[in-house]
């Protein structure tokens, strides 16, 4: 499954000169690396190392 980089009403909401800005950044930062890792459920844990938010259990 496949999610959206931001929530859509957010794109929705830019400005034709925001969405080029966006699209020239992304560019910018040339070939793919490595895939993002696929989503976890909450129920599991990451394989390490990973990112704790404080507060967050």
């Amino acid at each position: 499954m496949t999610r959206p980089p931001m929530p859509w009403f957010n794109v929705r909401a830019m400005s034709e000169s925001d969405l080029r800005a966006v699209y020239q950044y992304v560019k910018s930062l040339g070939s793919a690396g490595k895939e993002a890792p696929a989503f976890l459920p909450p129920n599991q844990a990451p394989k390490q190392p990973y990112v704790q938010w404080p507060g967050v259990q």
